[in-house]
């Protein structure tokens, strides 16, 4: 039997990263080509010199807006927070620029620590459950840039809590007036079948007054895949001469991919339109898929966004994000300024490992019956040979004669022509067709068999140089087309409990369906929904009992063209199971063959009683003892 180990998958690092070569290539042509756009709209500018960092005025709307020191208050402004723009921004620390020289031009502004409170609410896709974090961004400030690690705490809406941690270095460039960046992360993620997902994220951003750009590799580690551990019943299907359930589970796979982005401001308000792409691959699918939307702050410490995702699997979702700002010495205002104040910016990524949920095949186990393996012997008319198992069936009934198995299965849109079977004691000889057949296991209960072929005609026997079926103690004959028999039809002698249902009987030298009890045996049988057609008998149904012997009959639903023959001799007991006049002795049907449903010739039952004094006691259907 499967185990769980052999459904968790492993994966390559060096085919993930090889996956992530060209959409890195292509964030950083991107990125390229923008500078080069704002370095030609300058006019080609050869220097830059930093003399001091503009302030942040505000307008009547509370609207932020990057203002030139002659438009600000007094000719000297006062050091400031270094701005974000983003909705999953950090606070830019105040910085002095102090006294300026031709070498400060290549000096970046001096950045602070600070915290912020996330919650991301709605649809995200392969993150279905919204969350809540609590961050810490801290710089190391140098000449041209900064080293950073920022950490946080993760908890989402059902209490499960996570996390991560990443580091990196930016570098702030006058000459081109833009910060470029790269870091890595590792992130903890729980997950709904109380597992921690973990990944590797790889980033990579350029950031500037009007265009924005960045680039995203996820990785993730530890079992791709992994189940709930709490595995439901799935199909039933057969295994060689086998009948087994799968059993199923709820996996989740942890998706390795890349996502990237670029973002426009929209006039000089801080308020940003961004669009991207995304690809994540696990679990033997491959997922595409777009995303866009908009992020800005309502106030100096507390910034929004508003975004759409959509793809084949996840379908579309759309989702919030509010940050707050706080500590520093900035007291949490991180309004955005001027571009080197974004060397603070908190990264811009997936905090949590993209999964995707499915349903899987986590292991089969054999249905049994009294704690004895079910087991199934598969007939088809390919010719002599086969060893009767699901996947090389025997090739005549002659092959399956005298087979053990619980079940022999003739498949469906089979002829058998001048072949007859033999019904082992306790076996079922099932024809597969539209009729449902169900065979009675410990773990299910009533259950029905699957289909072999997916055929719908039931399987022929034709031709039989004597009865065509003969049935054996306590057996089961269902789903059958009986054509010119040399004998009988179905026939059966002092057989116990049996059950005959779902079989055409055409065009017999005998009766379609007999049934007879003789010397001191008790007989019952319960026979449904047959149909007897232009059989040489009296009657298409003939149920008899011999003096001494008893025959219990259920007959219900039943169709002949000649009509039903109960015989009964001297001391002999016909027990035939009806609703009127439960207890009474009859010597007629007393309508109780017309009562079960039974026709001739598709109208009221023509009965023909044999034998002499009080012949039939009429009894409880439900007391006809089954097989």
């Amino acid at each position: 039997m499967p185990t769980r180990k052999d459904y968790q998958f492993s994966f390559s690092i060096s085919r993930a990263m090889s996956r992530l070569i060209r959409p890195l290539l292509l964030v950083w042509l991107c990125i390229a080509s923008l500078a080069a756009i704002e370095s030609s709209a300058r006019g080609q500018v050869e220097a830059v010199e930093i003399v001091r960092v503009l302030p942040v005025n505000f307008d009547d709307q509370g609207a932020d807006v990057i203002k030139s020191p002659a438009e600000s208050e007094g000719a000297n402004a006062p050091s400031m927070t270094l701005p974000l723009q983003e909705d999953d921004g950090a606070s830019n620390e105040p910085f002095d620029s102090g006294e300026t020289s031709d070498d400060q031009s290549l000096v970046a502004p001096i950045i602070e620590s600070h915290w912020y409170l996330r919650h991301r609410g709605g649809g995200q896709f392969g993150q279905p459950t919204p969350y809540t974090t609590l961050g810490y961004f801290r710089p190391i400030n140098l000449e041209n840039g900064i080293l950073f690690g920022q950490t946080q705490l993760l908890i989402d809406n059902d209490g499960e809590v996570g996390g991560g941690v990443s580091v990196g270095r930016r570098w702030f460039s006058p000459e081109r007036n833009r910060v470029f960046g790269t870091a890595v992360s590792f992130d903890a993620t729980p997950t709904p079948f109380q597992n921690t997902a973990t990944q590797f994220v790889l980033s990579a951003r350029s950031l500037g007054e009007q265009w924005d750009a960045s680039v995203n590799g996820y990785l993730p580690t530890g079992p791709r895949t992994r189940l709930s551990g709490s595995p439901t019943p799935g199909d039933v299907r057969f295994v060689g001469n086998n009948l087994v359930l799968d059993l199923m589970d709820r996996a989740e796979t942890a998706m390795s991919g890349v996502d990237i982005e670029i973002a426009r401001r929209i006039g000089d308000e801080n308020l940003w339109a961004f669009g991207g792409w995304y690809q994540f691959q696990g679990g033997g699918e491959r997922i595409d898929g777009g995303m866009f939307g908009v992020r800005g702050y309502l106030y100096d410490s507390l910034a929004m966004s508003l975004n759409v995702s959509d793809d084949p699997v996840f379908g579309s979702n759309v989702g919030f994000t509010a940050t707050y700002f706080f500590g520093g010495n900035s007291g949490g205002s991180v309004v955005p300024g001027d571009v080197g104040s974004r060397l603070a910016e908190p990264l811009r990524r997936r905090e949590t490992v993209t999964r995707r949920e499915s349903t899987v095949l986590a292991g089969a186990e054999v249905l049994t019956n009294g704690g004895n393996p079910i087991t199934v012997a598969h007939v088809n008319d390919a010719g002599p040979g086969g060893t009767g198992f699901f996947n090389n069936p025997y090739g005549s009934l002659n092959d399956a004669a005298g087979d053990p198995s619980d079940v022999v299965l003739v498949h469906a849109n089979t002829v058998f022509n001048g072949q007859q079977f033999t019904v082992g004691a306790g076996q079922q000889f099932l024809g597969e067709s539209a009729a449902p057949l169900t065979v009675t296991t410990d773990q299910l209960g009533l259950v029905a068999l699957p289909s072999a072929t997916g055929g719908l005609n039931a399987p022929i026997i034709m031709n039989a140089p004597g009865n065509a079926i003969t049935l054996g103690i306590g057996s089961t004959v269902s789903g059958f087309n009986v054509q010119s028999a040399g004998g009988v039809g179905v026939f059966g002698q002092d057989v116990g409990a049996v059950v005959v249902e779902n079989v055409v009987v055409q065009g017999s030298v005998g009766a379609g369906l007999q049934i007879q009890a003789t010397g001191t045996n008790v007989v019952s049988a319960t026979v449904l929904n047959n149909n007897m057609v232009g059989n040489g008998a009296q009657s298409g149904f003939l149920f008899g009992a011999n003096a001494g012997a008893i025959l219990n009959a259920h007959i219900a639903g039943n169709e002949d063209s000649l009509g039903f023959q109960l015989h009964r001799d001297a001391n002999g007991f016909l027990r035939l199971g009806g609703s009127i006049g439960v207890g009474g002795f009859f010597n007629d049907d007393n309508g109780n063959i017309a009562g079960q449903g039974n026709t001739t010739g598709g109208g009221a039952p023509v009965v023909n009683i044999l034998g002499a004094g009080n012949q039939i006691e009429i009894i409880n259907p439900g007391s006809v003892p089954a097989p």
